[in-house]
C-alpha cells in the first residue's frame, strides 16, 4: 500500500444517520470561527510584504481564513442535513443509480454494496440534490430550495474552492454577499435542525462577529 493510500484509508467510511451530529459539530464550530476570528488573532505585530508596498496583511490574512472557514461549514452542514434526512452523502456507483435520482439517494434507495466508501459526493453535486432532497422527504412532484439557502451555498462553494487553493494580493468586498451567506445560514439552522441561530460574520470595523445557537 502506497503512502497515500494509506493516509487516505483513515477516511474510508460508509457514513449512516448518526454520524449527522459529529458533521453538524465540525460546521459549527467552522462557523463560528468564522464569525469571531479577530486580525489580532494573527499576531500582534505587523506582518509586511513588499509586494502589498509594505502594508500590514493581518486583515487580510483573517479575511482568507473566514471565508475557508465558511465555506468548510456550509459544506459539512448540507452533508450533516443528508444524513440527518436519511440520506447518503457517499458517492453512488454510476451504474446502479437505476433512474432512483441523481444526486440524491436515501439509504433505502440504494444497497449499500452499491455505495463507494472511499468517496463522498461533492459540494456541488450535495447543492444540486437539494430539490431532489426535498421532493422525495416531502413526497412532492418537485423539490424546491428556498433562494437565499441556495445563495448561500454556492457563494461558500466559491470560497471553500478558491481560498484552499490560491492565495491573492487582494479580494473585492462587497458586503451583499456576507449578507447573503448570513441568512442563507440562519435559515439553514432553522429548516433543516430546528434551530434559531444569531449569525454575523465581523468583517467591517463597525461589524460584532457573533455565532450562538439558540
Amino acid at each position: 500500500m502506497s503512502l497515500e493510500k494509506k493516509i487516505k484509508s483513515n477516511y474510508t467510511n460508509l457514513f449512516n444517520k448518526s454520524d449527522w451530529k459529529i458533521f453538524k459539530l465540525n460546521a459549527d464550530k467552522y462557523f463560528e470561527s468564522a464569525a469571531l476570528l479577530k486580525k489580532k488573532d494573527f499576531g500582534k505585530e505587523k506582518i509586511i510584504l513588499e509586494s502589498l508596498k509594505n502594508n500590514d496583511i493581518r486583515l487580510q490574512l483573517r479575511n482568507k481564513r473566514k471565508r475557508l472557514f465558511i465555506g468548510l461549514g456550509s459544506e459539512l452542514l448540507i452533508k450533516s442535513f443528508y444524513l440527518k434526512s436519511g440520506f447518503y452523502i457517499n458517492s453512488v456507483i454510476e451504474d446502479k443509480k437505476n433512474g432512483k435520482g441523481k444526486n440524491a439517494f436515501k439509504f433505502s434507495e440504494i444497497c449499500i454494496s452499491d455505495v463507494q466508501s472511499e468517496k463522498t459526493m461533492n459540494f456541488n453535486n450535495l447543492i444540486q440534490g437539494l430539490n431532489e432532497v426535498d421532493r422525495k422527504i416531502n413526497n412532492k412532484k418537485r423539490g424546491k430550495v428556498e433562494i437565499n439557502i441556495s445563495n448561500a451555498l454556492n457563494i461558500a462553494k466559491v470560497f471553500r474552492n478558491k481560498e484552499a487553493h490560491v492565495s491573492t494580493k487582494w479580494h473585492k468586498f462587497d458586503s451583499n454577499d456576507y449578507d447573503e451567506i448570513e441568512k442563507g445560514v440562519k435559515n439553514m439552522y432553522k429548516l433543516w435542525f430546528n434551530e434559531d441561530l444569531q449569525f454575523q460574520i465581523s468583517f467591517e470595523i463597525s461589524e460584532k462577529g457573533e455565532f450562538k445557537i439558540e
